[in-house]
């Protein structure tokens, strides 16, 4: 799943809960607002240039793909890359850190913190076989 779909996806969800129980959400009226004004504003971004960010993001991991991207846009590749690393790209991450905010702030008033797991140990190189009872 995009980043795109990710997030919007996770907005649909805290609307949901938000309509369902407003009281519970009156804290997130700020959020809730500034959450459609950024997805506004992304939408209106991908519209705008969402074709050739999606064909950018399908060549970036072939070369030739890559250089036949480039040919087909000519000289407006570069502006178009500028463009989607200024315009596009913040606008998603702007949106997607006021996402994350959210539900962080949604899991403490609802006293439902996720429960942290524990990092694993490393394994600091290669134990030695302990010898048996019987060969000593």
């Amino acid at each position: 799943m995009s980043q795109i779909a990710s997030v919007k996806l996770k907005m649909e969800e805290i609307k949901a809960a938000a309509h369902a129980s407003p009281e519970q959400w009156s804290w997130a009226n700020h959020f809730l607002s500034l959450m459609n004004e950024l997805a506004t504003k992304l939408e209106k971004s991908e519209a705008e240039h969402g074709e050739f960010f999606r064909q950018f993001k399908a060549s970036a991991l072939s070369p030739n793909m890559l250089r036949d991207l480039r040919k087909s846009t000519g000289e407006q590749y570069v502006n178009k890359l500028i463009t989607i690393t200024g315009v596009l790209m913040p606008d998603l991450t702007q949106l997607t850190d006021v996402v994350q905010k959210v539900k962080d702030h949604q899991a403490v008033e609802l006293g439902s913190t996720k429960p942290v797991k524990a990092a694993k140990a490393k394994a600091k190189g290669k134990s030695k076989p302990r010898a048996s009872p019987e060969g000593r």
